[in-house]
């Protein structure tokens, strides 16, 4: 029986021989058991790698640099646990500072022709009848108002309003008019149904006005449930300064 070498791929080793004639290896168990190791953990030192955050390219884990030549990122625990960056994000990081001041500035410019063209064909053809149509435009407006305080989260209205450009403020103001002034074209165009919607909110209103005045606390007089004291609510009181 013979066994073939593991330092070389040409020697082989009788069995009773104990040193490779090619490289001299000496076949023991300690030396079979030390070779064992070192290819186990070679090989997990090859698959235990890491993802670069910035390239994406393999990173060993003794490493406190990316080994890409055109990254050289540093590895840190945070860096390396976080999610890779994709493509997409790199090539908006690296192309921000050229193109952010051309997108925000089109987008201003944009902003502002689109109500300037919405004014004019207000102008041109609901002139008249304007202030009917800005009365009714109140109602929807704080509908409209309420509804975007109900879907649009805190997070990004104070993303919106703290970290947003001031070119980008104002496209957003000249689109919140242009809004407007869709709404009062709309308003005109079906006059009767936006009349009756509004209708709609105002009987929804005194509705629930009532139901908060009047038949909620009948409810919980008569079932006997104990509310919570509210120093701010009128109790019964009267008080005048001298």
């Amino acid at each position: 029986m013979k066994f073939k070498c593991p330092e070389c791929p040409d020697g082989v080793i009788g069995l009773r021989q104990s040193v490779c004639p090619k490289c001299g290896f000496s076949l023991t168990v300690s030396s079979v058991l030390a070779y064992g190791w070192k290819s186990v953990w070679g090989g997990l030192k090859q698959r235990a790698v890491l993802r670069c955050p910035d390239c994406g390219g393999p990173v060993p884990l003794n490493a406190n640099r990316c080994p890409n030549p055109a990254c050289g990122a540093p590895i840190t625990v945070a860096s390396a646990s976080a999610k890779p960056v994709g493509w997409w994000r790199r090539f908006c990081r690296f192309i921000a500072p050229v193109a952010s001041p051309i997108l925000q500035w089109g987008y201003f410019l944009i902003s502002a022709v689109v109500l300037w063209q919405l004014l004019a064909y207000a102008e041109r053809h609901h002139a008249a009848g304007w202030l009917p149509l800005a009365g009714l435009s109140v109602v929807y407006l704080a509908v409209l108002t309420l509804l975007a305080r109900m879907l649009i989260s805190q997070r990004i209205r104070t993303f919106v309003t703290q970290r947003a450009a001031g070119l980008v403020k104002l496209g957003l103001i000249c689109n919140y008019f242009s809004v407007l002034v869709l709404m009062q074209i709309a308003i005109a165009t079906w006059w009767a149904r936006a009349l009756t919607l509004a209708g709609l909110f105002g009987i929804t209103w005194v509705g629930l006005w009532i139901f908060r005045n009047f038949l909620e606390p009948m409810f919980a007089a008569n079932s006997g449930s104990q509310t919570v004291y509210d120093p701010m609510m009128p109790q019964g009181r009267r008080g005048r300064w001298d």
